[in-house]
């Protein structure tokens, strides 16, 4: 399938601007009041709490730094009964524009993974724009996939079961990390090391027929689950019938400002590279890079539903290389299932989460009725004691809310008017 050239008034042009101070400030405010928000979209109904955390060094990036990775682990992993047991990893990018947001956001995903799918789940703290603009976060979701395969012995995970995760900026990684992971393996020395150095990436993800037929390994990622996915970054999401649901156009502005920077003038952002807009990869690149089975979910009231349905309709056409599954969920905006509710449970978020659930337990169990039979991720009703002790941890969570509440309001007062977002 060839790419159609997009009309010059839709297509966008990469941020060249040179004040990223001004972009940090923003952006530490903002991930300061992201943080209090998801803090009480976990307060009810509970959510499965990490059970280890490990930090592990950047290879994939020529810039050093560390990536936090956040398990979340089904009940019986590493105890008695689960002993010598391997367990299937889905590897999760929270979502937030590449520019706020953390790895435990996805508290939800994870406990339903956990609990309906019997899968171990490994969520990400890729690094942040506007600091490590693209591609960092790519090269981050690529180095914790890589990871997790070397050590999978050691965290008693199953190598051969491993899939990917993300909502929104999130969900862009899982489709664009298979990507980077193929060529990374492609270019991996042959006794050692994850890549060759002397073979540089290309923009256009392009590489030699030579080099490909040198590599016969296996895909490592089974299946991917994108939920309302940023797939182009080469023009601009067309505007839905309702504004007013849409992100706020603000936010759209600082995370492409944040991330699309090149600190090398010469070499600007390649909005058509595939690690960024897979979109525009081509029908070889998705093919080869992704998994049989893609579930992909869209929302009605969001402006990147039109790119991720186009996306659908690209993967659906590959001649059955590609399983796609997932929906347009209607009568929700992006981010939906995101919103903090202490008082009412999101039942749609539920539902999908657990047919996306199903769909995992397929693909790593090859048994969905297991599924079926264990139910919603609801707990059974509390005792009385129990209902007393989790009303009292939840007044005590929201004065905790309150006074980081307080405390994000008096940086806003602070920082917002020294800062133009025009």
């Amino acid at each position: 399938m060839s790419t159609t050239p997009f009309a010059p008034s839709r297509i966008r042009t990469p941020n060249r601007s040179s004040r990223r101070w001004h972009l940090h400030l923003q952006a530490v405010m903002w991930r300061r009041l992201m943080a209090i928000g998801m803090f009480i979209h976990r307060l009810h109904p509970k959510t499965v709490a990490p059970r280890f955390v490990k930090s592990i060094p950047s290879t994939v990036s020529g810039i050093p730094g560390w990536i936090r990775l956040v398990f979340y682990t089904p009940s019986n992993y590493g105890n008695g009964g689960g002993k010598g047991r391997t367990y299937p990893v889905i590897v999760n990018f929270h979502g937030g524009g590449f520019t706020i947001g953390s790895a435990t956001d996805d508290a939800r995903w994870a406990t339903a993974v956990v609990q309906l799918a019997d899968t171990v789940v490994c969520s990400v703290d890729y690094r942040l724009a506007p600091e490590h603009p693209h591609p960092t976060a790519v090269e981050d979701g690529t180095d914790a996939v890589l990871y997790l395969y070397e050590h999978a012995d050691e965290l008693s995970i199953d190598r051969e079961r491993i899939g990917i995760s993300g909502f929104s900026a999130g969900g862009n990684l899982a489709i664009t990390v298979p990507m980077r992971l193929q060529d990374i393996r492609q270019r991996r020395n042959t006794n050692e090391g994850y890549w060759n150095p002397s073979v540089s990436l290309d923009d256009t993800g392009s590489i030699s027929k030579k080099q490909r037929h040198r590599d016969e390994e296996t895909p490592i990622v089974k299946i991917v689950v994108a939920w309302y996915p940023k797939t182009d970054f080469s023009r601009v999401p067309l505007p839905t019938q309702w504004p007013d649901k849409e992100l706020p156009w603000f936010f759209v502005k600082l995370f492409d400002a944040a991330y699309l920077h090149s600190f090398d003038a010469a070499r600007p952002i390649n909005l058509y590279s595939p690690y960024l807009s897979p979109a525009v990869a081509s029908d070889e690149q998705l093919r080869s890079a992704l998994p049989r089975n893609v579930l992909l979910y869209t929302t009605e009231y969001d402006s990147l539903y039109a790119e991720g349905e186009r996306l659908r309709e690209r993967l659906k056409g590959l001649n059955g290389a590609i399983d796609v599954q997932g929906k347009m969920i209607s009568n929700k905006k992006h981010g939906w299932d995101r919103s903090p509710n202490v008082f009412q449970e999101d039942l749609v978020a539920q539902e999908v989460y657990a047919e996306a659930c199903a769909e995992i337990r397929r693909v790593f169990y090859d048994d969905p009725r297991g599924l079926l039979a264990s139910g919603s991720t609801r707990k059974p009703p509390l005792k009385s004691k129990d209902v007393v002790d989790e009303n009292i941890n939840l007044v005590r969570a929201l004065c905790d809310v309150f006074r980081l509440l307080r405390r994000g309001y008096l940086l806003a007062e602070c920082i917002l008017p020294q800062i133009d977002l025009a």
